[in-house]
């Protein structure tokens, strides 16, 4: 029998247990942490490389194709995966139909984006938009064919599966980078290693949960989860206008330039909700599924998460603001001097949004994406408004128009804790230790770049400054809440390796 588990995956799918939870979301978070550092590694190492190899308007052109893409591929987010995991039970059948449904919207999207690919290079007045837009839009069904073995994994909560083939993926699209990049691809080095390294994730991911679709379809399915698929795709929508209306801002007044400037800014901050925030949340949203009928438990959960989150993304988000000259010089060069100011200011933005990350799993897992989708309608005008005043003052006003607006999510904090029966004081003081911390281990750390003086080189004054950083920080931290740290060893203790 035990030789045959690999092959009742998705049965065993259709109704996980909650059993053994606390040790399998350390698990799943110690896991998933671990590719986070692999991928910052990968990250950091490549983006020096390509840097170098290839320039401003390149990452500029890919980064004005994404506008379009990202639009694009919201629709492909039907809700569909987060539905597959947040029921209680699911059937085959559920799954043939996602599968089905997810890879028939991925194409038609597909065909949609070839056919605003003309007038999106006009549009943006590069023509070689065409192009990649074209290319690009094979994404859309690989992503479709993804969603039904994605949701067994992630319903499962096989976290260490998840992350060998995000690791693999990002080898993949990495090396296919570089190498295309120094063969002179141009940007279609970038392009070309995204659409390689998703198909084989894609493939993996079918290989691994023997998921063999049927030719099968119930459209009851669809028409019970279309008002909750609806609400997933608003926030989505929305949730892309509030991430993408500073760089359509840059594109539109600025070039393609200015926009690879900023892009290059947004890369690092992007870092903190894409690597740090965001496993965290794939970790914890099965997890909050299970528990919604235990509000008590879940809100101890939550809480604890938005700690251990705050703690982490905060003092990366200061580090990245205060020593933003020095990192820019030592990753992308003298002629990247531009990108100084915008990662100083966005770098406080992104950590500011990861802390928020959480919030949305809380709407999701109980079941009311709709609140989310209201909440995101209230705030799509104020930030539009706010960033086409701060274009006013070049890219920089733009950056700073970003980083007020993340205020925003103190409210969205505050509706979802009553929707779990807490307070947003309870949220707020959950953030005391991470935030007084970080504003103390940063005294140190300006204090020492002082003392250094300008003439010690960057990777120096790195190496002498962010050791000095972490130290101040993990002692404010223990002094603060040791409970944490006891918390985190005793979990560690009971994860198996």
């Amino acid at each position: 029998m035990q030789s045959a588990a690999p092959l009742s995956l998705v049965r065993q799918a259709m109704r996980p247990g909650a059993g053994d939870l606390g040790r399998r979301v350390t698990h799943g978070v110690a896991w998933q942490y671990g590719l986070t550092v692999f991928r910052v590694l990968i990250t950091v190492g490549s983006t020096a490389v390509l840097a170098r190899l290839l320039t401003p308007t390149d990452y500029g052109l890919v980064a004005m194709a994404a506008l379009v893409t990202e639009l694009a591929a919201l629709l492909t987010n039907t809700g569909f995966g987060a539905i597959l995991v947040q029921r209680a039970r699911i059937s085959r059948l559920d799954l043939d139909t996602a599968f089905w449904t997810s890879v028939g919207i991925g194409a038609v999207l597909a065909l949609m984006v070839v056919a605003v690919a003309y007038p999106a290079a006009l549009v943006f007045g590069e023509p070689a938009l065409f192009g990649i837009l074209c290319v690009s839009a094979l994404n859309f069904v690989i992503q479709g064919a993804a969603v039904a073995p994605t949701a067994v994994l992630n319903r499962l909560m096989l976290f260490r599966i998840d992350a060998y083939i995000q690791a693999v993926q990002l080898i993949v699209r990495t090396v296919a980078a570089v190498i295309m990049a120094w063969a002179g691809f141009g940007y279609w080095s970038l392009v070309l290693a995204g659409l390689i390294s998703g198909l084989t994730a894609c493939v993996i991911e079918l290989v691994i949960v023997r998921f063999i679709p049927r030719m099968r379809f119930n459209a009851s399915f669809v028409r019970r989860n279309i008002s909750a698929s609806g609400s997933y795709v608003g926030t989505s929508m929305l949730s892309f206008v509030l991430a993408n209306v500073d760089q359509f801002t840059i594109a539109r007044r600025f070039g393609a330039e200015q926009l690879g400037f900023y892009q290059a800014a947004l890369t690092l901050p992007g870092e903190l909700r894409n690597r740090v925030a965001a496993p965290l949340q794939r970790v914890l949203f099965p997890a909050f599924a299970l528990l919604q009928s235990d509000l008590g438990r879940f809100r101890e959960v939550a809480l604890t998460a938005q700690k251990l989150l705050a703690s982490v993304v905060l003092p990366i988000g200061t580090v990245l603001a205060i020593s933003a000259d020095d990192i820019v010089a030592l990753l992308y060069g003298e002629k990247w001097s531009a990108v100084v100011p915008l990662l100083q200011v966005l770098a406080l933005g992104g950590a500011l949004r990861a802390i928020f990350g959480l919030v949305g799993n809380i709407y999701f897992a109980m079941g009311r994406p709709e609140l989310a989708l209201r909440i995101n309608l209230m705030a799509t005008p104020i930030v539009i408004i706010g960033v086409l005043i701060g274009s006013s003052f070049g890219p920089i006003g733009v950056a700073w128009a970003m980083l007020l607006a993340n205020g925003l999510g103190f409210y969205s904090a505050a509706v979802a804790m009553r929707l779990i029966g807490g307070t947003f004081g309870a949220f707020l003081k959950a953030l005391v230790p991470a935030v007084t911390a970080s504003l103390i281990a940063a005294f140190a750390l300006i204090t020492v770049r002082h003392v250094l003086g300008p003439n010690l080189g960057p990777a120096a004054s790195l190496v002498v400054g962010l050791p000095i950083f972490a130290i101040v920080m993990v002692s404010v931290l223990w002094r603060m809440d040791r409970a944490l740290f006891v918390m985190l060893r005793a979990r560690l203790q009971r994860t198996p390796p």
